[in-house]
């Protein structure tokens, strides 16, 4: 048995963290190397992104199995099962982008487009009266699109949630985000965000939710949230059934508070099939509000 990470090298760290509980040796493989890898199916395979559905019939996968990463990465359908549960855009959803471009041509106000797949910037933009830059953007896509209201936030900020079953749900630290001026490109964050008592308490209740109907439908493992906080409005903006940019300086944080971090809770739930005897939601206090390496609150990682 060997562990592989696959995935890009800024993520390397957390595949490490996962070596050392394991113990065992670390071998990175890049996506691009994985579908012509000979793995054999006691390889444990960890990874920063979704992992190809080949590399599942080849070698054990350390994530949810692969129908439920499909079905809850789509960002679309992400929307259409949860915006009758917690607060999100406006939106409309288009069959194509063909129809999206032409039903909002001429469109007055700042919009925000998505693909099915859409994430960090690719995939994604947002319109301001040229239509002919989305067009260019998203050309590429053959899909549905999501047409969202632009929404002037003050800040986002991004979760992460590990479910073992409807009642046993831990949400991680939260990180603030830093993006870039098009609206769409994460470039930094900041651990933990600052959020008053109201933004926090909503922020547990949306995460609930989420994890109570994502753990209703199948799921079970880990998956990210990303908000808007605009005032005291905490505003869903999107899962992501992988790493986030921010999931590095979480789990050092995370590390700190329980001992623990993403990649090794997420095994411990999907591969031991234990349950997390850790603070759930509801219960969070103020315990994410502790020392880094000494950098306390102001600990920022880009």
């Amino acid at each position: 048995m060997k562990y592989y990470f696959i995935g890009s090298l800024a993520n390397r760290p957390l595949g490490k963290m996962l070596g050392k509980y394991l113990n065992m040796k670390m071998n990175f493989l890049y996506f691009s190397e994985a579908e012509n890898f000979k793995f054999n199916k006691d390889d444990i395979v960890y990874g920063s992104g979704i992992i190809p559905e080949y590399v599942y019939e080849k070698a054990t996968v350390v994530a949810p199995d692969f129908k439920s990463l499909n079905l809850w990465n789509n960002k679309i359908l992400q929307y259409r099962l949860l915006y009758d549960k917690i607060p999100t855009p406006d939106f409309k959803i288009f069959t194509n982008l063909e129809e999206a471009a032409n039903k909002l041509f001429k469109h007055k106000y700042k919009l925000f487009f998505t693909t099915e797949n859409g994430t960090g910037g690719n995939g994604a933009i947002i319109y301001n009266g040229d239509m002919g830059k989305v067009i260019d953007k998203l050309k590429d896509n053959d899909g549905a699109i999501r047409v969202s209201k632009f929404i002037d936030k003050d800040f986002d900020i991004s979760t992460h949630l590990f479910i073992y079953d409807k009642e046993t749900i831990v949400m991680s630290p939260i990180a603030q985000q830093t993006i870039n001026g098009d609206g769409v490109t994460f470039t930094g964050g900041s651990y933990p965000a600052v959020m008053n008592k109201i933004q926090l308490a909503k922020v547990n209740k949306i995460c609930a939710i989420i994890g109570e109907t994502l753990a209703e439908n199948g799921f079970k493992g880990m998956t990210g949230v990303d908000f808007m906080i605009k005032d005291n409005s905490v505003i869903f903006t999107e899962l992501n059934l992988r790493l986030m940019s921010t999931s590095f300086g979480t789990s050092k944080v995370m590390q700190s508070i329980w001992g623990t971090n993403i990649p090794v809770l997420t095994y411990q739930i999907l591969m031991e099939d234990k349950k997390p005897n850790l603070e759930v939601i509801g219960d969070y206090k103020k315990h994410w509000r502790v020392k880094v390496k000494g950098a306390g609150i102001d600990f920022r990682e880009f």
